[in-house]
């Protein structure tokens, strides 16, 4: 993977969100020594061996296969703008224009079956029409994290309140660190 021999370092944090949990995935199954830890932000926390769809609660797995498989993996823009409620128009603009569909097997192959690093944590957003937060909440139970953090934003809480979202990075990171050199 091109992702893996791009990093310098031998352990790195993953900070996996939403469907972004699937390549977190990918990388544990790969090399997972090298992973220090794992921070989801309302991120998608696969089943081992099940896909992005399948780890999703009924109906919306039944929902999201047929749409993808009728419509393809770009979301109508309706739903792109729903994923940037809070933020300023212009940048809604930018998401809608600039998103690039994944293919199909992105959402349908497997994740491998494999074990968290023994760093997890997890960061709910709770007013994520997207990935509603009783769902991250059970992503967050299914990695292992009891009491996630919380920020009260939409899907895209990088750009809605990064000043609240790089601080939870940052100590996780640092508690990363420590956990794997002690």
């Amino acid at each position: 993977m091109a992702a893996l021999d791009a990093v310098a370092t031998d352990r790195f944090v993953i900070v996996a969100h939403s469907a972004g949990g699937m390549v977190a995935a990918e990388i544990l199954g790969l090399q997972p020594d090298r992973v220090a830890g794992l921070l989801g932000v309302s991120c998608v926390v696969p089943k081992p061996g099940a896909s992005f769809i399948a780890s999703m609660p009924f109906p919306n797995r039944v929902i999201l296969g047929l749409v993808m498989r009728v419509l393809g993996t770009r979301p109508p823009e309706k739903a792109l703008r729903a994923q940037a409620a809070g933020l300023r128009e212009a940048v809604a603009d930018e998401i809608v224009s600039a998103f690039a569909p994944e293919s199909q097997r992105y959402y349908r192959d497997p994740a491998p079956k494999t074990l968290a690093p023994a760093h997890r944590g997890y960061v709910c957003t709770t007013r994520d029409d997207e990935l509603p937060e009783p769902v991250q909440r059970s992503f967050a139970r299914r990695l292992g994290v009891e009491r996630p953090e919380e920020l009260a934003t939409g899907h895209l809480p990088m750009l809605e309140d990064p000043d609240s979202l790089v601080p939870i990075i940052g100590a996780f990171v640092d508690s990363a660190a420590r956990t794997s050199s002690g």
